[in-house]
């Protein structure tokens, strides 16, 4: 019987996860192998003669309770995607991203989303400064998101589910949560060498993958404060396509004396990492000036995201920058996403 349960939910996982995306259109090739049914196409490994099932009918694990916002404050996060990693490439991430992870997304339980993600819509390489963005689910979509939440509880009826699929070393790591549950899958849910594998773990992060595209295509970007934190420009400073960075924007005056050192590990310094701080009011239209300049083309910024200034001595600096979302730490800038597996 357990057995028929993962056929018939296989569906129905795939359409809780984009329960949010309603009838938008289709934002990435993601969405290629997802019927309007909701129904995962053979192309991910499943049948797709499979049938849909009704989320509002009992099922044999009806003892799993469904999720309810009833039981999560405004700023209590229920659901959340996660794709993070130390390294790309090879190269270490700075902090100011790996805090969050290269694209993320939380709904909270007043049925609003914060959503990020630091790949770049030309599909050149990685965006760093790119905007945080938020909105507000509607009432339809909130109570859709919670008729259909029991049956991926259902799915994942181990507190943590993990999928390890062969990836480089320096693979990313996908976390998908739900309440209680959280999918955790290292450098993907889907075995590209073996397709059958693991069908419904690619479906819940197929869906994952449109639903954090409608919500950075339906999102705001924050407005308020900027945190992160200024270096030393390496010597051989460069942007994306390799060519060397220029500094022609002045420090702003004083800033000088927020400069971060590396944080200090029991092997020594930690390279590329920073703590990262809300910059003080006194700077913060200086370097959101010079954060637009980036955003809108005027001028470039690093391979990773650094923000290039120089001061009246010719001494070089990186200001790493982003929005400070109304989940996190203020201290340490950090979101606490629920995960079971952690």
């Amino acid at each position: 019987m357990k057995q028929f349960n993962k056929m018939i939910i296989v569906s129905a996982c795939a359409a809780f996860l984009f329960a949010c995306g309603g009838n938008s259109k289709n934002h990435d090739s993601d969405d290629s192998d997802v019927t309007d049914a909701g129904i995962i196409s053979s192309d991910a490994g499943t049948d797709a003669s499979v049938q849909t099932v009704d989320a509002s009918q009992p099922t044999d694990d009806a003892s799993i309770p469904p999720v309810s916002l009833d039981n999560y404050g405004p700023t209590d996060i229920v659901l959340s995607y996660r794709k993070g990693g130390g390294y790309y490439r090879g190269a270490a991430i700075p902090s100011i991203y790996t805090e969050h992870g290269y694209a993320w997304f939380v709904v909270t339980g007043d049925c609003r989303y914060r959503a990020f993600s630091a790949f770049a819509n030309d599909g050149n390489g990685f965006h760093y400064l790119a905007d945080v963005v938020q909105g507000q689910l509607s009432k339809d979509e909130c109570e859709t998101l919670i008729a259909k939440a029991f049956i991926r509880t259902q799915y994942l009826n181990e507190s943590c589910t993990e999928v390890s699929v062969e990836g480089p070393t320096e693979a990313t790591v996908h976390f998908i949560t739900l309440g209680e549950y959280t999918l955790a899958c290292y450098h993907s849910c889907c075995d590209e060498s073996d397709p059958d594998q693991h069908p419904m773990e690619c479906g819940i992060q197929t869906q994952t993958k449109s639903t954090l595209a409608r919500f950075l295509d339906d999102g705001e970007p924050i407005d308020g404060k900027l945190r992160g934190y200024l270096t030393l420009a390496p010597e051989n400073a460069m942007v994306s396509s390799g060519a060397p960075l220029q500094f022609s924007e002045t420090l702003p005056e004083g800033m000088e004396a927020l400069l971060q050192t590396q944080e200090q590990t029991p092997n020594g310094p930690s390279p590329s990492f920073f703590k990262s701080a809300i910059f003080p009011d006194e700077y913060q239209d200086a370097v959101k000036s010079l954060r637009q300049k980036v955003l809108n083309g005027t001028m470039n910024c690093s391979s990773q995201g650094g923000i290039p200034v120089i001061d009246s001595s010719g001494t070089k600096y990186l200001i790493y920058a982003r929005q400070v979302t109304d989940i996190e730490d203020a201290e340490t800038g950090i979101i606490s996403f629920p995960n079971a597996c952690l």
